[in-house]
Order: C-alpha cells, then sequence, then structure tokens
C-alpha cells in the first residue's frame, strides 16, 4: 500500500487598507452579538477589540481553508499556499534509537 503524503498549508495575507490602525475593525463587527462581551464592573455590553488571527501554518488543507474565508470575511485577500510533499527522514514510520543519556534512579549516566 502507497504512504499517504503529508502536506502544511500556508496563508499568504494582503490585509486591507488601514487595518493596522489601532482601532480598526472590519465592516460589522459591531454588528455581531459574538464579538460583544460584557463590562466586568459595569455589566454593560461592549465590544471587543478586533485583532488579526495570527497562526499561518496548518495541517490539513480543510483548516486552511476555513482560516483563509474567514480572513477573507474581513476584508483580507488570502492564498492557500501547499508545501512539497513532508519527508520524514525514517523508511516505514520506524523511531531512531534513543539519544539521549538516561540516568537510572541513583546510578551513573551510561
Amino acid at each position: 500500500m502507497a504512504e499517504r503524503k503529508i502536506y502544511l498549508y500556508r496563508l499568504h495575507v494582503e490585509y486591507p487598507p488601514g487595518s493596522d490602525e489601532l482601532e480598526w475593525e472590519p465592516p460589522g463587527w459591531r454588528d455581531n452579538p459574538e464579538h460583544w462581551d460584557t463590562d466586568p464592573e459595569t455589566g454593560a455590553p461592549e465590544p471587543r477589540w478586533f485583532s488579526w488571527p495570527t497562526v499561518r501554518l496548518y495541517l490539513s488543507q480543510t483548516a486552511a481553508k476555513r482560516r483563509a474565508d474567514l480572513l477573507r470575511s474581513y476584508g483580507a485577500t488570502v492564498t492557500v499556499e501547499r508545501s512539497q510533499p513532508i519527508v520524514w527522514g525514517l523508511s516505514q514510520g520506524a523511531f531512531p534509537p534513543a539519544t539521549t543519556t538516561e540516568k537510572q534512579a541513583g546510578g551513573e549516566a551510561r
């Protein structure tokens, strides 16, 4: 049976103009109740600060596409890039012998 290829997915993001300003938020941010918190002192509702998500590497294409769609909904231009197949240095999934020196309880390093 052929081994399944493993890839990483990376997002290349171009932010909308002005989105680097301190109080910038995407259109409709304040209209969404999921973006509101309650002020602990007054109990009054207040909008959360917007910040761009910082994770850019994903282990699945599905997760990368979901995050790309979210960033696009905020006005960014996003490209999902796929890596070359990940090549592990070991054949058949075997693990190498331990390379660290282990100490036995009460004994010397071997």
